[in-house]
């Protein structure tokens, strides 16, 4: 999401169409409705949107507690870099990374 899209995103269904709008009406997607399923796919698609930056936060502020947790944990861990405490944590970052690419 670029810093000029003001949020939060819309959907409105348009005609035949659910258009993804944002706060300041700039049409950012639509969603043909070709199925049963349309109106909530574009509910899902904004609300993904919407809590980004909010989900984000809350994996940064868990992966710091865990990360800290992790490293007394290695202390007394004798698997080293193998524990999976490890890659699970080093999984987290990289999926931290990769949202903050988006942003």
């Amino acid at each position: 999401m670029s810093e000029h899209t003001k949020l939060p995103l819309k959907a409105v269904r348009d005609g035949t169409a659910f258009v993804i709008y944002s706060d300041d009406f700039d049409i950012i997607g639509v969603v043909d409705t070709d199925s049963s399923h349309d109106k909530e796919r574009a509910e899902l698609i904004v609300r993904a949107v919407n809590a980004h930056d909010k989900l984000l936060a809350a994996c940064k502020a868990l992966y710091s507690r865990i990360e800290r947790r992790h490293a007394e944990h290695l202390i007394v861990c004798k698997l080293g870099k193998g524990c999976p405490e490890a890659k699970e944590l080093r999984f987290a970052e990289a999926v931290i990374e990769k949202a903050k690419e988006s942003q």
